[in-house]
């Protein structure tokens, strides 16, 4: 009775021992309660038992000198005539251990639910039938729900549902389809005003790995999300305002340097080109603002259609050739197989491909080596574990194109590698002197999933990367 910390387990097992070594049939426990000392009946088995059921013998449930309770025989099983001496003295002992064992889970149960109380975030738990056994205060203000009985029948699933919008068995039904460990969803609460919660729920297991129970960890993230909001409309405005300046600016510098006004001299001409380049600098910086300002929005989306990935492939490699061959860079192509027409948005494509080809070349040293490799894939190679988003929105069957760019550059630590698709995300600058935002790769990654992809990357510190996309093929019907 002493391995388990929960209170009715311990109740179960007393009676149970009761039970399989002295031959009792009924039997009940009472508990002193705290206010007025009264005996009450939190336990029972057999019929007959209760409170005021036939009493055959008292055994006193004492800690230090006090009782807090007892048990009560009421009957023996058939086969046993009566208590013996011997009995009776393993009964005495057995109450002993029993006021610990039921003092200790008390403990422990006021100790859990004093912390479930005083918790910032909110925490529901449910029975193995859904039934909900805990909302601690915090989830009571975020559901805005106001009565303060926690258990039994006046709080139900059914009336959270009606009053707040709030629709627990909805939420149990997807984590039980999701199979995750650990399920996370976004809900919104409506009643007087709108609040966004974070909600994470996961099951609870017995010592057989059987479910016994959910807990549900609550969090508003109502102004976090009010927050993220202006600063996505801030960075979109600033971006957009800067964008026509910018534009005149490099008008004017391409006009310059055509010399259409005029000839110009070494030194004009030499500035003139450094403006330019910065020009197109800050440029890409605020297409990728812009970019990451719809991500945040959910307004960035794919107007597919059927294109072939070699023949984009092979435009944004003679593209940036010019780049490669100011670093003396050797540029490689492998189209292993013959690779089918896919369904992308052919624009969103050659941004992903931008982005990984000019990072490859941006972080090369001159007379370095990248190349870029097109393989068929079948789902079962690719590393879905951890693409929590793009699990929803993922077919894992069937084939896909891969698409991997591989360079010889200074290769990414381990330490940065889970981080690099992160927003914002830089690695230690201190090796290098390459400016960015941080936001190509997250950008990059959003493109992928929104295709119904996969992208991730391999990396040896100062040996170089290799950065692998998938995209799935046309999905034959089956007739």
């Amino acid at each position: 009775m002493h391995k388990t910390l929960n209170l009715k387990e311990v109740y179960d097992i007393i009676l149970d021992t009761l039970k399989q070594i002295i031959g009792i049939k009924s039997a009940s426990i009472l508990m002193r309660n705290e206010k007025g000392g009264k005996l009450e009946a939190v336990a029972s088995m057999g019929r007959g038992t209760g409170h005021e059921a036939r009493v055959t013998k008292k055994y006193p449930l004492k800690l230090e000198n006090k009782t807090i309770g007892e048990i009560r025989i009421h009957s023996l099983l058939p086969q046993k005539e009566k208590l013996t001496n011997e009995d009776n003295e393993l009964l005495t002992i057995l109450a002993g251990q029993a006021a610990v064992a039921i003092t200790g889970a008390k403990l422990y149960t006021a100790s859990s639910q004093s912390v479930v109380e005083c918790m910032t975030d909110g925490v529901i738990m449910t029975d193995q039938n859904d039934e909900i056994s805990v909302l601690n205060p915090a989830a009571r203000k975020m559901l805005m729900y106001r009565r303060k009985n926690e258990t039994g029948i006046v709080l139900t699933k059914e009336l959270l549902k009606k009053a707040r919008n709030f629709d627990l068995d909805q939420l149990l039904e997807e984590m039980r389809t999701s199979k995750q460990d650990v399920f996370t969803k976004e809900i919104k609460i409506s009643n007087s005003y709108e609040r966004i919660l974070t909600v994470q729920m996961s099951q609870i297991k017995g010592e057989g790995e059987e479910p016994i129970g959910t807990v549900i960890g609550l969090r508003d993230i109502t102004e976090e999300k009010h927050v993220e909001r202006l600063k996505s409309e801030l960075v979109s405005n600033v971006s957009h305002e800067l964008r026509t300046p910018l534009t005149s600016i490099k008008n004017s510098t391409e006009i310059l340097l055509n010399k259409i006004p005029g000839e110009i001299n070494k030194d004009q001409q030499e500035f003139l080109n450094m403006t330019s380049r910065n020009t197109e600098r800050l440029n890409t910086l605020i297409g990728q603002l812009l970019q990451f300002s719809k991500i945040e929005s959910k307004r960035l989306k794919v107007n597919k259609k059927l294109i072939s990935l070699q023949e984009l492939c092979d435009r944004v490699l003679d593209r940036l050739k010019p780049q490669t061959l100011e670093k003396k860079i050797t540029l490689k192509r492998y189209y292993r197989k013959p690779i089918p027409r896919i369904y992308a948005d052919p624009d969103k494509i050659d941004e992903l491909l931008t982005n990984l080809l000019g990072n490859a070349i941006k972080f090369t040293p001159e007379g370095g080596k990248i190349s870029l490799s097109m393989d068929i894939m079948t789902s079962s190679k690719i590393p879905w574990m951890g693409e929590s988003k793009a699990s929803k929105k993922v077919e894992k069957s069937g084939k896909y194109v891969k698409i991997s760019v591989s360079d010889t550059g200074i290769g990414i630590k381990p330490e940065d590698l889970e981080h690099i698709f992160d927003r914002f995300y830089r690695v230690d600058q201190s090796e290098h002197t390459v400016a960015g935002t941080g936001l190509g790769l997250t950008i990059s990654k959003e493109i992928v999933q929104l295709h119904g992809g996969k992208i991730w990357a391999e990396s040896e510190h100062q040996k170089g990367s290799t950065f692998n996309f998938v995209l799935p093929t046309i999905r034959r019907r089956k007739r």
